[in-house]
């Protein structure tokens, strides 16, 4: 064949491509790669922060100037660098050690919370969310399409939770 060459007792060729895309077709999987639900009536998640106390929901323009106040510019890996470049991710974080879920029912929430991604995503055993950062996006900011790190070991998504949704056009 024209389209065939040996390496290294291998062959390295559009038919052996062809042939990974057919296995690769094959799997069957019960799940999606990806889940995304407005769930209802989540608790209030009893949200501390150092510094400032408890954050109320809808967040408050005076409450999103005070956790902008405390948190930093969220950085991002290049490589084996971390940088902060506002045209690529443009927002602010606070590291989880800065942050707590105070209200009793929350842990409960997130466990159900937690069944639910995993139903969707085909994933039978048990699975868990750990608070890696909060992000804070106000009006204009943006993070450009990436591929998050794995932060902890058997790490394999990133679990986004929004809060409530703004009304009236207000913005934070």
């Amino acid at each position: 064949m024209a389209d065939e060459t040996q390496v290294g007792g291998a062959k390295s060729s559009t038919g052996l491509k062809q042939g990974l895309l057919d296995a690769l077709s094959r799997i069957q999987t019960s799940g999606s790669f990806a889940s995304f639900a407005g769930l209802k009536k989540p608790p209030p998640a009893g949200l501390v922060v150092d510094g400032i106390g408890a954050v109320t929901m809808p967040l408050s323009q005076s409450q999103a100037a005070q956790l902008v106040a405390a948190a930093r510019q969220a950085p991002y890996g290049k490589g084996s660098e971390t940088i902060v470049d506002t045209s690529v991710r443009n927002t602010w974080e606070l590291d989880a050690t800065r942050f707590s879920f105070e209200d009793p029912a929350w842990p409960g929430y997130l466990e159900s919370l937690c069944r639910l991604v995993g139903q969707r995503l085909g994933i039978d055993p048990p699975i868990r969310a750990e608070p890696y950062k909060m992000l804070l996006y106000e009006k204009g900011a943006m993070f450009k399409p990436h591929t998050d790190t794995e932060k902890i070991p058997n790490m394999f998504g990133t679990l986004v939770i929004a809060s409530h949704r703004h009304t009236k056009g207000e913005t934070w």
